[in-house]
């Protein structure tokens, strides 16, 4: 085998990974996954990646599964992560918890998914323990899971150094640990024994719970690694497993936006939580039925504005910003000139070919169905006959969002920036491109994308973006937006190439 994966194993081996733990991984990975590769067909004594691939399949194949996801998963973590979510845990979360245990006589019950090497885990155990100093005492249980084995191997012995202690508020910190003269930082035995650490993969096993037994989940920077639906399916098995007016919390650069509406979005001081709140039989935060958001997918937009102006110009790798303007106010577009196409004779009885307009509906459609590759080839297509700036840039949003679905973010953001040069304004297409970037993880250029899209949005046509609201309002998604370019410019950009995505 070659210093790099073929294409061939490099597409069989991140769909192996994909099917065993909802692993996405893109080109940049691809150096540091043949490295991983490499070395197991060594150690496996295996003659080429179909032989191991089949190795893993095998009933005995199960050490060998768990050493490879050993290897691609990065855990990345660290005590009292994410302050303010810790400060509502402490001053909202716990409190009500605590409140509901006592009047049911069931203990509190929280899950830690994908915990890594415990940090997460121990420190909601003492939150724990200083709400049963303030508040009396009361039964309660954290159970930590995660795919990596070793990481659960760390986090059994409370034993860390480094990095994953200095990076905490050293102050709130001490009283949790007993310190050891070579440095090393020991989790105290009553802590530990509110906290349960099991083995588990998120994407092909069930919970460890009985539906409804939880009151609090945590699973924060895990589903920005897994395709859109591994997250829709996640995110609902977490709805069925919480108490009713339980808490989901995720990262601060993850969203359940158009995921899931089975939840509802709370600010808890300067954190934002995820809820499970009481709902009657058929009621949804949004009063339109899923066909009707459907039918409205990305309509094209007829602005009032005078034709724009064409002069050629090239097109930039990356839109330049935007000058400032008054709110809502959309300047005249300067774009490409487009050769003009020669008008052919159409025979009787010859059907026409289909129009710019007819391949834009017929795109719309199978992304409706979830036919996503049809819908990316139509789209472009569209594109390209497009004869209105209008129709060409809502014809590269709606190939970015097929290709999205399919897991191609960086022909997406190929779209995207296309329909950018169109349009600076084009609100919704910032978004998605933040959302696309933060996947993919180029955190800077993401939080100048959410910037420019709360910026821009509010001077898009409610009615063109009909469907990324999904029945809120342009203010909220704003404020979304705003959160997004916060927590990305805090995030470190990019994926270390010798390793996976992180599954914690």
């Amino acid at each position: 085998m070659g210093r790099r994966l073929s294409d061939a194993d490099y597409v069989a081996v991140t769909a192996t990974l994909a099917r065993l733990a909802g692993l996405v991984f893109d080109e940049s990975r691809r150096t540091g996954l043949s490295t991983i590769i490499r070395d197991r067909l060594i150690a496996t004594d295996s003659a080429d990646v179909v032989a191991y691939l089949a190795r893993l399949e095998r009933p005995d194949g199960a050490v060998e599964r768990q050493r490879l996801l050993d290897l691609v998963t990065i855990q990345e973590t660290h005590f009292f992560r994410i302050v303010p979510q810790m400060a509502a845990l402490r001053d909202h979360v716990l409190p009500e918890l605590v409140a509901r245990s006592k009047l049911s006589g069931r203990p509190v019950t929280i899950w830690s998914a994908g915990c890594s090497t415990g940090e997460e885990a121990y420190t909601v155990a003492m939150l724990l323990s200083e709400a049963m100093a303030r508040l009396g005492p009361f039964e309660a249980r954290v159970i930590g899971t995660d795919v990596s084995a070793a990481a659960l191997d760390t986090a059994r012995t409370g034993r860390y150094f480094g990095r994953t202690v200095d990076l905490a508020r050293q102050g709130s910190l001490e009283p949790w640990f007993e310190i050891g003269d070579d440095g090393w930082w020991q989790v105290r035995p009553d802590v530990m024994r509110l906290v349960d650490f099991q083995l588990q993969n998120l994407v092909t096993q069930a919970p460890p719970f009985d539906p409804g037994s939880v009151d609090l989940i945590l699973c924060r920077n895990v589903t920005i690694y897994f395709s859109r639906a591994t997250t829709k399916a996640l995110v609902h098995r977490f709805h069925s497993t919480l108490s009713v007016g339980g808490y989901l919390l995720v990262g601060p650069a993850e969203t359940l936006w158009q995921i899931s509406d089975e939840y509802t979005l709370t600010q808890l001081g300067d954190a934002f939580v995820y809820r499970k709140e009481v709902r009657g039989p058929g009621v949804r935060p949004s009063s339109r039925t899923t066909s009707e958001r459907r039918k409205s997918l990305w309509p094209v937009r007829r602005s009032a504005d005078p034709a724009p102006v064409r002069a050629p110009a090239p097109a930039p790798t990356r839109p330049a910003p935007a000058p400032a303007r008054a709110r809502g106010a959309r300047p005249p577009v300067v774009t490409p000139v487009r050769p003009a196409r020669p008008v052919l004779p159409v025979s009787e009885g010859v059907p026409s070919a289909p129009t710019a307009a007819d391949l834009y509906e017929a795109a719309r459609r199978a992304l409706a169905e979830g036919r996503y590759a049809d819908a990316a080839e139509r789209s472009l297509a569209a594109a390209d006959r497009a004869d209105s700036d209008q129709l060409m840039l809502d014809a590269y949003v709606l190939r970015a969002r097929a290709l999205t679905n399919l897991g191609d973010d960086a022909n997406g953001q190929v779209a995207l920036r296309r329909a950018i040069f169109l349009d600076p304004y084009a609100g919704h297409a910032h978004f998605l491109l933040g959302s696309s970037l933060l996947r993919t993880g180029d955190s800077s250029a993401a939080a100048a994308a959410f910037m420019a899209a709360a910026d821009s949005l509010p001077g898009v046509p409610e009615q063109a973006i009909d469907d990324l609201l999904d029945g809120r309002k342009v203010a909220e998604l704003v404020e979304l937006c705003r959160q997004l370019a916060q927590a990305a410019l805090t995030a470190p950009s990019g994926v270390p190439a010798a390793t996976g995505p992180a599954l914690r």
